[in-house]
């Protein structure tokens, strides 16, 4: 399945990546799809700008037809006359006719094993004029020979038994309330029916009982009413013309008394998006999403940039943006010093490395794709000051006035902060300079508990060792934090990365991470546990997988968010 098409500006970087030269942009595209539950990427270049231009416009032409197609209750039918058409041309190349001999042989094309016996049988119900060949819709009716589906025949003819057949809105009402358990209103299900529905005298459609004498492809699909024995010839087919009839109001007076739902209109109903697996009521936001930040359980990925292993994979601006896609609210970038600019990478590890600035651009065309709720950058600084202010740059480039900066001061903190106010931005999470803290020894002896708890993957605060408590109780205090520059300092406004010092009262912006190990110590006490869940209730908490998780497997993230985490951040790279 096509998941996007890129071309010009958008294959810039891999072009870079590849060092060819730069005309090679202008006729590159590249097809991202999955294959197999696997993402792939399929690289193109033409010989020259012209092929390019009609290449890409005809496969973004074909790939929007195919999207909307996906959209409309008749899809199916529609990408189905399409691909027979297509079929079509391919095997008469011109001529718009089939012998046997030639259905014959692409029949075996395309793998479809039937005795030659049964499929001129087939060939002969369908070829009702004894021409010796089939035309265009000669050829629809028997691919749906070929491709029988007996089972909506017997569910059309199990739900009108006791109906003479006929598919009225008593009938209906009783299908979807008993077999399909509709909640909807019975208003809605009159609308439903009305748009499927046709008038009484239009029902010649209905399957009847198998036919007698016809082979056993045909008796499965052909269909006829008592009235007219001779449609056994003509078995229906779902064309371009869609069975539902769009243009017609969707409630004209008395319809949903009078009319029936033919069998054709019944297949289309089955297979289109009135009739889903999941209800479309799920699929539309019908949550209060004006609440704080904390509120809410937010979808995080763990080191975003790798595209598998953690210590020998490859780091690439793809993860991003399949993560992105696929609604992450939650990327992190480990940001390390880089030849000219700043680079991402798994520090101490095998993996290559990917520019911020590729990654800036990418989440910058990506993140509000599919949501449009803020994107929380959690930047793992491990560069100079130099390299930070550059970061900051970068982001303020890339990002403009939708990054969130610290241009006023925030008196009410994050729980006065409501999701929707801070729709399609970004926030920077990074630990600040401005947050040491003055503990006494003892003070910082009680959190010395945080030791036990596996090092957060954020920029941190380290604080100083105790050493001696019992020789001097009451010590000066000191504290010590990490260099961070003003600049990216700034840009540090509802999300500030700190070290976990054990439960107390945080600023509302202060946000920490805990390790898997740490959130299973917390779960292993009750007191703590409970104290980890208060505290969430109006800060973000974030927590990660274990260290030793090389090949990118993940935990089980119920756990965490019993806990009262928002932030679990997983590893996207092994999720399918």
């Amino acid at each position: 399945m096509i998941q996007e098409l890129r071309s010009g500006v958008d294959a810039r970087y891999y072009c870079e990546l590849f060092q060819l030269p730069r005309d090679f942009e202008k006729r590159w595209f590249i097809i991202s799809y999955i294959s197999d539950g696997k993402h792939k990427m399929l690289h193109l270049v033409t010989e020259t700008e012209d092929m390019f231009q009609i290449w890409d416009g005809t496969l973004r032409k074909l790939y929007t037809f195919y999207q909307s197609s996906m959209n409309r209750s008749d899809g199916i039918g529609m990408r189905r006359a399409v691909l027979e058409r297509r079929l079509w041309e391919e095997a008469t190349r011109g001529a718009n006719q089939l012998d046997f001999d030639h259905v014959e042989k692409y029949c075996r094309r395309l793998n479809l094993a039937l005795d030659r016996e049964e499929l001129l049988r087939s060939f002969q119900v369908v070829d009702t004029n004894c021409r010796g060949y089939l035309d265009l819709a000669d050829f629809r009716r028997l691919v749906k020979l070929l491709n029988p589906r007996s089972e909506i025949d017997q569910l059309y003819q199990q739900v009108t038994k006791n109906s003479g057949g006929r598919l009225d809105y008593p009938c209906f009402e009783q299908f979807m309330r008993q077999d399909q358990k509709s909640l909807l209103s019975d208003a809605e299900l009159r609308v439903l029916f009305v748009r499927y529905a046709s008038a009484s005298t239009d029902a010649s459609d209905i399957p009847p009982p198998s036919c007698q004498g016809l082979p056993q492809h045909a008796t499965r699909n052909a269909h006829k009413t008592p009235e007219s024995p001779a449609a056994v010839a003509t078995p229906e087919f779902v064309t371009l013309e869609s069975p539902v009839d769009h243009k017609r109001p969707l409630t004209p007076p008395g319809l949903w008394k009078t009319g029936v739902i033919p069998f054709k209109a019944f297949t289309a109903f089955l297979m289109s998006l009135d009739n889903a697996a999941f209800s479309d009521h799920h699929g539309k936001m019908n949550h209060d999403m004006t609440r704080p930040l904390p509120e809410y359980f937010i979808s995080s990925s763990h080191n975003t940039y790798l595209m598998g292993h953690q210590l020998i994979g490859k780091s690439s601006i793809e993860a991003y943006i399949r993560a992105l896609l696929h609604s992450c609210r939650c990327i992190e970038l480990d940001i390390h010093n880089g030849n000219e600019e700043p680079m991402i990478y798994h520090g101490r590890t095998l993996t290559s490395r990917v520019s911020l600035r590729d990654v800036c651009k990418v989440i910058a065309k990506y993140a509000f794709a599919n949501s449009p709720y803020p994107i929380i950058i959690s930047a793992d600084i491990y560069c100079g000051l130099a390299q930070q202010a550059m970061t900051a740059s970068l982001m303020k480039e890339e990002f403009g006035d939708a990054l969130a900066r610290n241009l006023y001061v925030i008196q009410e903190g994050i729980q006065q902060n409501k999701l929707s106010d801070e729709t399609e931005s970004y926030l920077t999470k990074a630990s600040s300079a401005d947050t040491n803290t003055k503990e006494t020894v003892n003070q910082r002896w009680k959190k010395a508990v945080a030791r036990a708890f596996d090092r957060s993957s954020t920029s941190r605060i380290r604080l100083p060792k105790i050493e001696n408590a019992s020789v001097n109780p009451n010590p000066q205090p000191r504290a010590t934090s990490v260099k961070m520059s003003f600049e990216l300092v700034a840009l540090l406004v509802y999300t500030v990365g700190i070290i976990y010092r054990g439960i107390m009262e945080y600023p509302p912006e202060h946000l920490f991470s805990l390790s898997e190990n740490a959130v299973k110590q917390f779960s292993a006490q009750s007191e703590t546990m409970l104290d980890l869940i208060r505290h969430s209730r109006t800060h973000l908490v974030r927590t990660y997988p274990k260290g030793t998780r090389f090949a990118s497997t993940n935990f089980e993230p119920h756990q965490h968010w019993a806990a009262g985490a928002q932030l679990v951040a997983l590893n996207w790279q092994t999720m399918g």
